[in-house]
């Protein structure tokens, strides 16, 4: 697609607008008028010649639906302000090499999140305890990455997940007893990190 640069301002008068799909296509920019779009639930911003998260995406709060993969030019980091999508339930994020820092506690503010791809990036740190405010989480992937610590008993409160990949990591400790009571779980990838002991199983 030939369409470059950031799309026009006046885009941010169109107030009915729901759904956005600008994958692959030369666009690196989204203007701040964007925070005035109160009904658009859904953007596609996949391999798209972007450097940094776009600002104006942490304002826009009815947002349901995220999906960012594949910027091969991004180099950033996840900011705290992703708190605000409060509202999402699909946050796609994988494929981006050189997305990185931790991932922010403010995290656990989307209770409403259910899929949840952060992989094949170069995030690093302890997966934040208040992951397990996901309760309505069913899908959670972070494999491949630079992830480290033991992972948080509070993720035994995520009773709905049915896919949990967390493998070719740098993870450590035991598993939490609470993983043998996800009677959801479907598929579980964990391999290439450093856990030890058993694995939990089911009363």
């Amino acid at each position: 697609n030939d369409v470059t640069g950031s799309l026009p301002k006046e885009m941010g008068e169109l107030s009915n607008l729901e759904t956005l799909h600008i994958h692959n296509t030369q666009i690196n920019e989204l203007p701040s008028t964007f925070t005035n779009l109160k009904s658009l639930s859904s953007i596609w911003l996949d391999n798209c010649p972007i450097t940094t998260i776009p600002t104006v995406l942490y304002t826009i709060t009815s947002l349901t639906y995220l999906s960012m993969q594949q910027l091969s030019q991004l180099n950033d980091i996840l900011s705290p302000d992703i708190g605000n999508l409060v509202n999402l339930q699909t946050l796609l994020l994988n494929g981006n090499s050189f997305l990185n820092g931790n991932i922010p506690v403010e995290i656990g503010k989307l209770t409403k999140l259910q899929a949840f791809y952060l992989y094949e990036t170069s995030v690093e740190g302890n997966i934040p305890t208040e992951v397990g405010e996901l309760t309505s989480m069913v899908d959670l992937q972070l494999q491949q990455n630079f992830l480290d610590g033991p992972m948080p008993s509070e993720m035994g409160m995520m009773k709905n997940l049915e896919n949990l990949l967390l493998y070719n990591n740098e993870l450590t400790g035991t598993l939490p007893l609470e993983v043998g009571e996800w009677t959801n779980l479907e598929r579980i990838m964990l391999d290439n990190n450093k856990f030890i002991g058993p694995l939990p199983g089911g009363s």
